[in-house]
């Protein structure tokens, strides 16, 4: 059979479960990759570009947009019979698929309230964690397939040479340090090295660190690597994986650490705790949950860093460290063993049957993609604009004021992480408390005349600076924070 699979198609989580797929699938069928737009293409690239990747034309509309006339001719010219889409957010597609006749599946990882029963427009589900099968056992031909690694690749190894005498902690930060808990693994390890000098830190960013972040980033005993490493990666460095993320589908490198032989130190929800047991594996309490503001099903997890804090000073003292890896690999080949856990996911993809679909739907599911599409377009517009002030307030080198305290000053203050550190105070035409912050007339400028005033108004831009020019003894800089009313929040 003909096989397309429609991904993200580079060096990254998401890819490496449909590099499984396809590898696993090849056996029996004839494979074909659409490779979607992501964060970035592979083209040239020997581990990830061959005959059989079509490298689609990259779209900003949403994640899993692409061009629908790629799409149908990349079907045609390689008489795909069945189409297997790996985190796929927008949905004519399937609905082409409905339409046509070509099998389609799902690799289940993104979904909303809204959006679960939109899957029965899927023939098949295949599900790699016990939490999303929970959610799409109605679905006629949903299958469990528990998620594994390949073994023979992520295994223990004594390469390492140096910082023998150290327990090594190793955290992998991929392309969202903040989801997988970046700033929390800093925080906890800042504490740890106060009462321990024998142990050391190293992570592993695709990304640069925001400067947030980075300011941790001087401790002899961190290192942070910044690159782009294949498989098996650099899990072989360390002893422990630290793994405190905050959302997550599958708990990919989880399995990847296990196998490497790592103990891990984890969130306490799934599917992070679907892993292991407690020698091998360490919960982090959750102190809460909150949404995610792209409504996706499941919430955002708020660990409880204090007691990461405390898995972490476990490990350092009486806890048998070696023969807990030991353990780690072992329960890895036991259970994790992705040629065994994958058995039956050929004998899916050549029996599953094609489904009878609701076209009543496809109106419904459509108003869905067009309004999505839209909010996202918003959403990321939006986020633009937070981080362009981010960076703006971030070359202010000292501590400054804002002025005036309005709706743009309120929302700076909500949504702009990190800015409340270098705030002396806000400025308006009375004195008076805002929030935290102390608010101050202009007249707070002469006893800080080398400061720096971020004008946070657009509108009333040039009668602000015209207030300011009349305190004589300031000679600070003044930054305009908004060019053109676009730029508002």
């Amino acid at each position: 059979m003909n096989i397309g699979i429609v991904t993200t198609w580079f060096e990254r989580g998401a890819a490496y479960v449909s590099k499984q797929y396809r590898t696993l699938l090849s056996e029996y069928n004839q494979v074909y990759i659409f490779a979607r737009g992501g964060e970035r293409y592979a083209i040239g690239d020997q581990e990830w570009d061959d005959e059989t990747v079509y490298w689609a034309e990259r779209k900003e509309k949403c994640p899993t947009y692409f061009e629908m006339d790629e799409f149908i001719s990349w079907i045609k010219e390689n008489k795909i019979e069945c189409v297997f889409f790996n985190e796929q957010h927008w949905w004519e597609p399937i609905l082409y698929c409905n339409k046509e006749k070509i099998k389609c599946g799902a690799y289940i990882d993104y979904y909303t309230e809204e959006t679960i029963s939109f899957f029965s427009h899927y023939d098949f589900v295949i599900c790699n964690t016990k939490r999303h099968f929970r959610v799409f056992q109605w679905h006629p031909q949903a299958f469990y397939i528990p998620w594994g690694t390949d073994i023979a690749l992520f295994q223990p190894s004594e390469k390492r040479s140096q910082d023998k005498d150290k327990v090594v902690f190793f955290h992998s930060a991929g392309f969202s340090p903040r989801r997988k808990g970046t700033d929390q693994v800093l925080e906890a390890f800042r504490k740890l090295t106060k009462q321990y000098n024998n142990c050391k830190l190293i992570i592993h960013s695709q990304i640069n660190l925001d400067n947030e972040l980075l300011k941790d980033v001087k401790d002899s005993n961190i290192e942070l690597i910044v690159d782009t490493i294949s498989a098996p990666g650099i899990y072989h460095y360390g002893d422990i994986y630290l793994y405190p993320s905050v959302l997550d589908g599958l708990g990919l490198t989880i399995a990847e650490a296990l196998s490497s032989g790592l103990v891990v130190i984890s969130t306490d929800t799934p599917p992070m705790n679907e892993f292991g047991d407690e020698k091998i594996c360490k919960r982090i309490k959750v102190k809460g949950f909150h949404s995610r503001r792209d409504g996706y099903y499941w919430p955002v997890a708020e660990i409880d860093t204090n007691d990461l804090y405390k898995k972490m000073t476990e490990v350092m003292e009486d806890y048998p460290l070696k023969r807990n890896k030991y353990l780690a690999r072992k329960y890895a080949c036991e259970n994790l063993d992705w040629k065994k856990n994958s058995s039956e996911v050929n004998r899916i993809f050549n029996n599953i049957k094609l489904l009878c679909h609701n076209r009543d739907d496809f109106n419904i599911i459509k108003q869905y993609d067009d309004k999505r599409i839209y909010f996202e377009a918003k959403l990321d517009d939006y986020w633009n604009k937070i981080i362009n002030i981010k960076d703006k307030l971030e070359k202010e080198e000292s501590p400054f004021f804002l002025y005036p305290v309005g709706i743009q000053t309120e929302k700076i203050l909500k949504y702009v992480a990190g800015v409340d550190k270098k705030i002396i105070g806000l400025i308006d035409d009375q004195k008076k408390v805002f929030r935290q912050y102390s608010v101050y007339t202009r007249d707070i400028l002469k006893k800080y005349p080398n400061t720096s005033v971020i004008l946070t108004s657009y509108w009333h831009k040039e009668s602000i600076l015209q207030d300011i020019k009349t305190i004589s003894e300031f000679k600070g800089k003044i930054v305009p924070l908004f060019d053109n009313e676009n730029d508002l929040l």
